[in-house]
């Protein structure tokens, strides 16, 4: 039996996605998904050099089931350099899967493992 606060989670991730929730296409090489709906958040990075310098890095994170990852065979682990496409305002913009703060390039971002956090950034 599923918790109180897992159904409650769910709950909210399912309400969330429906309102502010943005449709992205993935590519890997020559392949790519059908049209994914996810939600955007965010991840910072600093990092600090020798001279006493520091410079932050933001990146956009995409939240999505992890059934949805799919090329076409079963859902798959995003990859560094997977290609994110979404439209903002009408114009196409394009992401591309990166490492964050020494992570890998997507985890997982719930409890139930049934949701990945893509870590992005402009390209």
């Amino acid at each position: 039996m599923s918790n109180p606060i897992r159904r409650a989670f769910n709950a909210h991730r399912k309400v969330h996605q429906k309102l502010a929730g943005v449709e992205i296409t993935v590519t890997r090489g020559l392949n790519t998904s059908s049209v994914i709906l996810a939600t955007v958040g965010f991840t910072g990075e600093t990092a600090f050099d020798e001279y006493g310098a520091t410079t932050f890095t933001k990146h956009r994170d995409y939240l999505v089931n992890i059934a949805d990852y799919d090329f076409g065979s079963g859902a798959v682990e995003p990859q560094r350099h997977d290609i994110i496409t979404e439209v903002i305002d009408g114009v196409p913009v394009t992401f591309e899967i990166t490492s964050a703060n020494g992570d890998k390039p997507s985890n997982y971002d719930n409890r139930d493992r049934n949701l990945w956090r893509l870590h992005a950034k402009e390209i």
